[in-house]
């Protein structure tokens, strides 16, 4: 992930209609109307733009949705039914997700995707990362029974934040992976997805705040939350 994000930032894009293509990924992009003399999104004039991405998600009865965004921290989603946009609701993000300005397009880290392999087109974005590499991401699953998105909230850990989930289709299975720093905090995580609804499985974390001494923690999923079934602690 980190090779594609370097080529990301210096490779040609293709854009089609609101949406940038590349390695056939579909990211949402935003025209600018006063664009800023520089390839950062830090110099946005958000009192005057009106930055707003409309797309459609596939599946048997496609899906369409637009996303505006408000400012570098707020973006508004909605869906168009019955001949009207209807506003569904906010999602909160950092800067991160909007970084990349090309000329007069904003390339976001919102993405279609499908992300749980059933053939119905997501939308997931990266909100933001660190030194570390890390990806937290929201994601949001095509409910076509309701015919909307729903956002993939995790019941244990209590956030819509994913710490760089990957969907096994083999399995069923989203795998969470956050990595520390040597002195910080690492975890690995797994969540069984029934329909739209992530069940925790495992969680093994590791906290090295204390050069003295490293603390293992060993979870297990139970009824929705974790438990701690094992602690350790050695140097």
């Amino acid at each position: 992930m980190k090779a594609f994000f370097l080529l990301l930032l210096i490779l040609p894009l293709y854009s089609t209609a609101q949406v940038t293509i590349y390695d056939e990924e579909k990211f949402l992009e935003f025209t600018l109307q006063f664009p800023p003399d520089t390839t950062s999104a830090t110099q946005i004039d958000w009192g005057k733009e009106k930055l707003v991405s409309e797309f459609i998600l596939k599946g048997e009865v496609p899906l369409k949705y637009s996303i505006a965004l408000k400012n570098d921290t707020i973006a508004a989603l909605s869906k168009y039914a019955d001949g009207r946009w209807e506003f569904q609701e906010d999602i909160a993000y950092t800067d991160w997700a909007v970084r990349r300005v090309d000329g007069t397009k904003v390339i976001s880290e919102f993405k279609i995707t499908d992300f749980d392999n059933d053939g119905d087109e997501d939308l997931t974005c990266w909100t933001f990362t660190n030194i570390n590499g890390n990806m937290w991401t929201i994601i949001f699953l095509n409910d076509q029974e309701n015919q909307k998105l729903v956002s993939l909230y995790n019941t244990a850990d209590q956030t819509l934040i994913w710490d760089r989930p990957e969907y096994d289709a083999a399995t069923g299975i989203i795998n969470c992976t956050l990595d520390g720093s040597a002195y910080g905090a690492s975890e690995e995580s797994s969540f069984k997805l029934n329909y739209l609804t992530p069940i925790p499985l495992l969680k093994e974390r590791q906290e090295r705040y204390d050069p003295k001494y490293i603390e293992d923690f060993y979870y297990k999923g139970e009824k929705g939350k974790w438990k701690l079934v094992k602690h350790t602690k050695h140097k």
